[in-house]
């Protein structure tokens, strides 16, 4: 009986387990409805599950990216209070590269302004009014004094920490997911033993002076009209999405025109710091109905001189184009830098279209960058009559031409002045290229600039030249 009442009790247990859809000899015997809706609503539920493990890893990769950020910015904290102690033990040591003075710092002011800074910066060698010092290599090219900057992954840092080199600055380019260290020649090393030391050093991809770059302007002309004289910034409505950003110096959101036509503006080399320059190459892009991002990348030098630095350009380009910007303006000129020219091979490849001034050094003067590097647009100027800029860099990196003599800004004191430079030649190409040109697409960045050649009135020598370019790109509007 024990035994009868145990194989009962199994075959209940059997018969409960295989539910009321299963059949014999384990058979689904539901109708296909059911099955077909339980299996949909497996799928989803399996698709319901990698989502959210694909939002878990998502939230972790953030928050690892945010403990190195903190890491490195602890680190950094320590590194400066060791420096901190160490100065204060030695009342005779000198001021300057050695020591940490923090400059202007990272806050900026203006419109819509931002700081990408996660991490704490020492800029050393800066005074109280974050004036930097400038060497000259044999070269001839600016450099930060005993600057260096060293790229490579995340934990490249602490590998250089470990070296002996005082880390400066540690950033982040999204487009090239890499981090630029900003490091200080070490003490008793020389500017090319630690640069060739850093060029082998195990994880760097590459080590470069921390260059130094000047505005593109040119030159004021003056003659000014009567006061309250203004020139035109009328933008038409359908334009509202033409978009251009400028690196360059701050842009004055309260000058004639620009307030609502400037969008986002973010400092990348201290505060964000309105400036004519800027400010005039803005009035110039808002005249053609053009909305403006700006990207401020400048300081100053030891003797007031706005500068910027490869670093703070390449953090400037690789923002404007992580937000997908479609054209990016930058009116800047100086050497050669292995950061820049990946950061803007990069944001050329994502699609957006780079455009840049080709320089005010003289028919002689060698090539000056971004302009030069492949893939950017380069702009020269000429006067109304179709005259070369006297003072135009010529080569044949110069791709096009635009009226950029004598070009009418409302001046601060709200009189009309006048410019001339390829830096206010270069903003009516970039605006030409926007109002078509309205959304980054990799692939058609090249085809956009093709279209341009045709439309534009060839000069000088047929086809390219190295004076005009492919020729003269009329204003927009």
């Amino acid at each position: 009986m024990r035994v009868i009442r145990l194989l009962s009790a199994a075959l209940l247990i059997a018969l409960f387990s295989a539910g009321p859809s299963s059949g014999h000899n384990g058979r689904d015997t539901r109708d296909p409805d059911t099955r077909d809706s339980d299996v949909r609503d497996s799928r989803q539920a399996r698709d319901s599950d990698s989502r959210n493990r694909d939002l878990r890893d998502a939230e972790r990769r953030e928050r690892d990216l945010l403990e190195r950020e903190l890491k490195d910015a602890a680190d950094l904290a320590e590194d400066q209070a060791k420096e901190a102690a160490d100065a204060a033990k030695d009342n005779d040591r000198p001021d300057g590269d050695d020591s940490d003075n923090s400059g202007s710092g990272s806050s900026n002011s203006g419109s819509g302004s931002d700081d990408d800074d996660s991490d704490d910066d020492d800029d050393s060698g800066a005074d109280d009014n974050g004036r930097r010092d400038v060497e000259t290599d044999p070269e001839g090219r600016e450099r930060r004094k005993g600057e260096l900057l060293v790229r490579g992954d995340e934990t490249l840092a602490e590998s250089l920490r470990a070296a002996g080199f005082h880390r400066l600055s540690v950033r982040h380019l999204n487009n090239l997911d890499q981090s630029v260290i900003r490091v200080r020649v070490r003490e008793g090393s020389s500017f090319d033993a630690d640069l060739a030391f850093l060029r082998g050093f195990r994880g760097a991809i590459d080590a470069e002076p921390n260059y130094v770059f000047r505005l593109s302007g040119g030159a004021e002309t003056g003659n000014a009209t009567l006061a309250g004289d203004t020139a035109s910034t009328a933008v038409p409505a359908d334009d509202a999405d033409v978009l251009v950003g400028v690196i360059d110096t701050g842009a004055d959101s309260s000058a004639p025109g620009l307030g609502e036509r400037i969008g986002n503006s973010r400092a990348f080399g201290g505060r964000y710091t309105p400036r004519p320059h800027g400010t005039h190459v803005a009035q110039i892009l808002v005249r053609q109905g053009v909305r403006v991002d700006v990207a401020d990348v400048f300081q100053t030098d030891a003797n007031g001189a706005p500068l910027a630095t490869a670093e703070s350009i390449a953090r400037g380009i690789d923002w404007m184009a992580a937000r997908g910007v479609p054209v990016i303006n930058i009116i800047i000129s100086g050497p050669r830098s292995a950061l820049l020219s990946e950061v803007v091979a990069k944001a050329i490849a994502r699609g957006s279209i780079i455009i840049a001034a080709a320089g005010n050094d003289g028919p002689a003067a060698p090539p000056v960058f971004p302009a030069a590097f492949p893939g950017v647009v380069g702009v020269t100027a000429v006067d109304a009559d179709g005259r070369i800029y006297r003072r135009a860099n010529r080569g044949e990196y110069v791709d096009f031409a635009a009226f950029g003599v004598r070009v009418p800004v409302n001046a601060s004191s709200g009189r009309i002045e006048y410019v001339s430079g390829t830096s206010y030649a270069a903003p009516l190409v970039a605006a030409a290229v926007a109002r078509r040109y309205r959304t980054p697409r990799p692939g058609d960045a090249i085809t956009e600039v093709g279209a341009l050649r045709g439309r534009a009135l060839d000069m000088g020598d047929r086809g390219h030249d190295p004076v005009f370019g492919w020729g003269l790109v009329a204003p927009s509007r």
